[in-house]
């Protein structure tokens, strides 16, 4: 499988079809060779301090992740967290970066990430 130019929506329906450790194996080897992963970037009332959208689920914190700008701006605008302009404001880093940024809030009651 070619992980170039990947549809993850297509991937993730691909998967909900295979056994769990296969499906779950080919999502993170898709989601790591993304050149970037996308978080939304919440304002907080000090203008220089910007923290990314971690989303509650079954009681449990997540930071939603998006393997692209458009699945965040589209999440985003579903919120109403855009600028005037109707864009999101984004933190867009490397897969690997972006994974060790995230095991560091995992103490602080993080449970896990959430893609698209």
């Amino acid at each position: 499988m070619s992980y170039e130019n990947i549809d993850f929506d297509l991937l993730v329906e691909e998967v909900k079809q295979m056994n769990s450790i296969e499906g779950q194996d080919r999502l993170w080897t898709a989601a790591f060779k993304l050149p970037k992963w996308h978080f939304i970037a919440i304002p907080q009332k000090n203008i220089n301090d910007v923290r990314p959208f971690i989303g509650e689920v079954d009681g449990r914190g997540w930071f939603f992740a998006f393997t692209d700008g458009k699945h965040a701006n589209h999440f985003a605008q579903k919120q109403g967290w855009v600028d005037e302009n109707g864009m999101a404001i984004t933190i867009a880093m490397e897969p690997f970066a972006a994974a060790q940024w995230l095991s560091q809030h995992l103490e602080s009651g993080i449970f896990g990430v959430r893609f698209n």
